[in-house]
């Protein structure tokens, strides 16, 4: 149960902002609290930014070894606005920590601006995976649908609609087949796929792959494993 976890040890200074956050230009915009404890098992954590900035997360499972859990996190990116959605399949306690570099600063290694420790108390939400998530589509996407696919899934119109910045063409591929999504908007795709194929009978990778203009070659920017 719940009450049963023991409160993770925190060192001084370790929870919420840290040095370069102001610094960057990054605010909260969701929860200024760092300590956030949670009747169920998911929360969407919501960072704004002024600047073209990279972010990267990690999401750890607190007496657990220090593992990266990133397909419990889906990130989109809209407008400003970086928006962490977090599901777990477990209660307990986690460390979400935010790193993040302007994009005009050399260097690979981005910098830690906030932590928080996550006590999710309650199995409340279906736990289903995020989709894999190449560095790509943190470059200002955005999805609305699906944020994720059930295992063994044979609908024959899953529904798709996704925000890409200079995006010239998207086509998701399932048991071999492509499917083209239709722009309905600027920057906006939308589209069914369908996966009750034959192909798709033992499950598979479900992939969406993105040319971007002035470029010949499409790159995967999300990995389902169906």
């Amino acid at each position: 149960m719940a009450d049963q976890i023991p409160r993770p040890k925190i060192s001084d200074g370790y929870l919420g902002k840290q040095a370069k956050f102001d610094e960057i230009g990054l605010s909260t915009l969701s929860h200024e609290d760092a300590f956030l404890e949670m009747n169920g098992n998911a929360i969407e954590i919501v960072i704004g930014y002024n600047q073209p900035t990279r972010f990267t997360t990690k999401l750890l499972l607190c007496n657990s070894g220090g593992q990266d859990n990133p397909n419990f996190v889906m990130v989109n990116n809209l407008q400003g606005r970086m928006c962490y959605t977090i599901t777990v399949p477990q209660i307990g306690y986690y460390k979400f920590q935010i790193y993040a570099l302007p994009t005009s600063e050399a260097g690979p290694s981005m910098v830690n601006v906030f932590n928080y420790v996550l006590f999710f108390k309650e199995m409340t939400d279906e736990f289903r995976p995020f989709p894999k998530q190449y560095p790509p589509w943190k470059n200002g996407c955005y999805m609305w649908e699906p944020r994720g696919i059930p295992h063994g899934c044979k609908a024959p119109g899953v529904p798709f609609k996704v925000h890409l910045p200079n995006a010239q063409q998207v086509m998701v591929t399932a048991g071999g087949e492509w499917t083209e999504l239709q722009k309905v908007e600027d920057c906006v795709f939308q589209g069914l796929v369908d996966l009750s194929r034959p192909e798709m009978a033992e499950g598979g990778k479900v992939h969406m792959n993105v040319k971007g203009k002035g470029t010949g070659q499409y790159t995967t920017y999300l990995e389902y494993d169906v």
